[in-house]
């Protein structure tokens, strides 16, 4: 058997290369950013972003806009309820994974006209869903910058975090971070 060193070379690259694609993480958005497309900046189907999606339950109507002006780019979402006695609209991404027990900071950049709501999606391994609301802010025709730290619940795999209105009115949200959190330090030991 001949062994030629040039198909060897070729063969190890391409071996080298299925391992990279298999078995490292994606790559994340921004310095540890987890949310795919985060500034809502890449177009998807059906009127959408990539990776986002539309959401709205109970008696209402909503009128979702893409894209609209963003904050320091090109591309934001907004959101308009309507006729609303019930439920509420929002846009929401594409479920991330994450480490049970671990801290998350999240943020977006919202102005709207009416108060908001943001209510973390968790979704169990069982495939069952719990909630938590983690800010409350105010109505703000400027942009505005809310932010959280949230911890995720013990037997959870999966989150998505919605940035919400259950009133008649609008919201417009941009520039989303979802990142890990360094574990708080102590000033003393116990």
């Amino acid at each position: 058997m001949i062994i030629h060193p040039a198909r060897n070379i070729l063969l190890v690259s391409c071996v080298g290369v299925l391992l990279a694609v298999l078995f490292l993480p994606a790559k994340t958005s921004a310095a540890g950013n987890i949310i795919a497309n985060p500034s809502l900046e890449i177009q998807g189907g059906g009127g959408n972003p990539a990776d986002w999606f539309r959401g709205k339950w109970g008696t209402n109507t909503a009128l979702f806009e893409y894209p609209v002006v963003g904050r320091n780019d090109s591309r934001a979402a907004r959101v308009a309820l309507s006729d609303r006695t019930s439920g509420d609209a929002k846009w929401y991404f594409k479920e991330v994974l994450v480490s049970p027990g671990a801290l998350y900071d999240f943020s977006d950049w919202y102005r709207s006209d009416i108060p908001n709501f943001v209510t973390v999606q968790f979704r169990r391994s069982d495939g069952s869903f719990t909630y938590l609301d983690i800010a409350f802010p105010a109505s703000s025709s400027e942009w505005q910058k809310v932010s959280a730290k949230f911890k995720v619940p013990s037997g959870v795999t999966r989150l998505t975090i919605f940035h919400l209105i259950k009133q008649n009115g609008w919201i417009e949200t941009d520039d989303f971070s979802l990142v890990e959190a360094s574990a708080p330090t102590l000033d003393k030991e116990i």
